[in-house]
């Protein structure tokens, strides 16, 4: 049951890591007002990549892929949101302590962030589905019945993105 958890995670954080990636594409494309060369994404590589293996730092710190918490509801946005602006006022630290001449990372930051961290919350809507879906569930067999296996089984049907 633990490999299942840890691979939900991996699951969850592979999918945000593309989606704050494809989030500077689209960053770069509005700032240029054009699609990027792939010139211009191989040059801009490393420090995207940087970025976003900063993004996903902060998220685990955050509880971001901690299943427990990540339930579809307000608590979690909120906390997806002051994830983004603790990605925002760091990357504006990294940018300052590792400047890149070719990058404008005020508004591609700005902009990364806002697609990024778009793109992530859509793909939290498809990764709790497939993640609590009945296919990837672990059976549970209750022995007894009586109020506290009734609030565990209460707990258990609310919430599938635990797994069972």
């Amino acid at each position: 049951m633990q490999h299942t958890y840890w691979l939900k995670r991996l699951f969850i954080l592979s999918g945000d890591a593309l989606c704050f990636i494809g989030g500077f594409w689209i960053a770069l494309a509005v700032r240029k007002m054009q699609i990027p060369s792939e010139s211009v994404v191989a040059e801009h590589a490393w420090i995207v990549l940087s970025t976003a293996a900063l993004w996903l730092a902060i998220g685990y710190i955050n509880g971001l892929y901690d299943l427990h918490h990540s339930k579809q509801s307000a608590a979690f946005y909120a906390r997806l949101s002051q994830t983004a602006l603790a990605s925002l006022v760091l990357g504006i630290v990294f940018f300052y302590l590792y400047p890149d001449q070719t990058l404008a990372p005020k508004t591609i930051l700005l902009l990364g962030v806002i697609f990024g961290y778009g793109l992530a919350a859509l793909w939290r809507i498809c990764a709790h589905r497939i993640i609590g879906s009945a296919l990837l569930g672990t059976n549970v067999l209750f022995v007894g019945c009586n109020n506290d296996t009734k609030e565990l089984i209460d707990l258990l049907s609310t919430s599938p993105e635990r797994g069972y």
